[in-house]
């Protein structure tokens, strides 16, 4: 019976998802199965934040804004977001990527910049909150830091994959085409070993980000990275295009996570991290 109430909950969070998503995707640019899917794990963040967490528990999370917070974020954000510019850039340089300037209208790159923006901004304070922040607190409290570590990670990197598979979206969707996409969410897990490269990248991609909340006992400099990084990642569309036909290995695919020189520019940003915030107190 204890079980009946979350099952109603979260079926309540599928239909306000499935009811919500077609309404933003005529409004924004983005994959209809990735808006989906941050519905699903937004809505259940703010179950979860409800149900289970006070405001004194915000510190104990790294969600407390004080002295500091906002020059974490923005150095954060600079960061992430240089170091995938300087990863694009090398990759530009071997041949593994190329300049393809697709410029729209001024009026239309500013208001996408700014959408860009925000919802990198979104995407990181839930995503660090969430995994940095509430998973790792509940693994903590029964586990080792590092166990902790590992398994929040995995998580982290494995829902990245629940963003639909090749069921076809039509050009203006409706709520139940949401629910059949829902069935097809998991589609990415059905191929383990294509996902590889991409796990890697997003494992060691999380731990980097959660170095920085052990190492300033702040999520505010692991959002700014997630924030810089994904908001790069969402603008060089306009401007840089893979090469076909290259070494996938090593360059990886549009997300840059996934190839040899993603995870070596992960280590130099760990060894950047760690060199620059050496003075900060650990946990």
């Amino acid at each position: 019976m204890k079980f009946i109430k979350p099952f109603l909950i979260f079926l309540f969070i599928l239909c306000l998802s499935a009811f919500l998503a077609p309404w933003i995707f005529e409004l924004t640019s983005f994959k209809f199965e990735r808006i989906l899917s941050r519905l699903v794990m937004i809505l259940s963040l703010g179950a979860i934040f409800f149900a289970r967490i006070r405001l004194r528990d915000l510190e104990k999370y790294g969600l407390i804004f004080e002295k500091g917070s906002v020059r974490f974020l923005s150095e954060g954000f600079v960061i992430g977001f240089l170091t995938l510019a300087l990863l694009t850039s090398l990759e530009i340089l071997l041949g593994g990527r190329q300049i393809n300037a697709n410029w729209d209208p001024a009026w239309k790159v500013l208001f996408k910049t700014t959408e860009y923006f925000f919802a990198s901004l979104l995407i990181g304070v839930t995503e660090e909150f969430f995994f940095r922040g509430f998973v790792y607190a509940q693994l903590k409290s029964k586990w080792s830091t590092a166990g902790s570590l590992v398994a929040a990670n995995l998580i982290y990197a494995a829902l990245h994959f629940f963003k639909g598979g090749r069921h076809p979206i039509p050009q203006h969707p409706t709520f139940m085409d949401s629910f059949k996409a829902m069935l097809h969410l998991a589609d990415p897990l059905l191929h383990p070993l294509h996902l590889g490269p991409h796990l890697l990248g997003l494992f060691i991609f999380g731990c980097v980000l959660s170095y920085c909340f052990l190492k300033t006992r702040s999520l505010f400099l692991s959002i700014g990275i997630h924030a810089g990084s994904v908001f790069l990642l969402k603008i060089d569309n306009w401007f840089i295009a893979s090469v076909p036909n290259t070494f996938t290995l090593l360059f990886g695919d549009k997300n840059l996570h996934s190839g040899i020189l993603g995870w070596c520019f992960l280590g130099l940003l760990f060894l950047f991290l760690r060199r620059r915030y050496s003075q900060s107190p650990t946990l």
